[in-house]
């Protein structure tokens, strides 16, 4: 039998070719489908109060909320972003909406009731304002004004250690009223509540 060695080299070379671009193409998928680094997630969050592109969800930030006849100061004070951002189903995108900054959702019960928010800026690096707008159904949008640090942190469970980027509440909220019309301004290491029909003089909140 003769052997056609120029056959053979030939399709040696077209078969590493192939194990070549199906590596590659291995390597890209791979690029692709894996998460960002907690350290870059946090970056964002902190820059922009966003997790991959999309802002945190106006449900998390309710958590913090709480009861009218309530004087005391609030049960929540920590979420987990990337828990339940990028990590769950729960806190699905779909239903949020944003309008000139503005993140809302509404509920389903009581229909009409909604909760809203608008991030203000931070006022030290990782301490964010935030304006919440709360609605029963009715008229009223009652307003007020949260403070909230962002942060790395390490949890575990059966698997072992995790990462975890927390929201901690670090003050209780300001309540501004319903529909409160006076303005925000947030500055480095203070925050100035403006005059409005509740307030004759404005407020200013350090932040040392």
């Amino acid at each position: 039998m003769i052997r056609d060695h120029g056959f053979e080299k030939v399709l040696l070379l077209v078969l590493c070719l192939a194990l070549v671009w199906a590596g590659r193409a291995q390597g890209e998928k791979s690029a692709v489908a894996a998460p960002p680094a907690p350290v870059q997630l946090l970056q964002e969050v902190n820059a922009h109060f966003t997790l991959q592109g999309k802002p945190v969800h106006p449900r998390l930030v309710e958590k913090f909320q709480t009861w009218l006849s309530d004087s005391g100061p609030p049960a929540v004070i920590t979420v987990d972003l990337l828990a339940s951002t990028v990590n769950g189903n729960e806190y699905y995108e779909p239903d949020v909406k944003v309008q000139d900054g503005v993140v809302s959702f509404e509920h389903k019960d009581p229909e009409g009731s909604s909760f809203a928010y608008k991030w203000l800026g931070t006022v030290r690096p990782g301490l964010h304002v935030v304006e919440t707008f709360s609605s029963g159904g009715g008229t009223g949008v009652f307003m007020d004004l949260y403070f909230f640090r962002i942060y790395r942190a390490t949890g575990r469970d059966e698997k072992g250690p995790y990462a975890q980027i927390l929201m901690t509440l670090v003050r209780t909220p300001v309540i501004l009223g319903d529909r409160d019309d006076g303005t925000i301004k947030v500055e480095p290491g203070r925050v100035i509540i403006g005059k409005s029909r509740y307030r004759n003089q404005p407020v200013t909140l350090e932040f040392k």
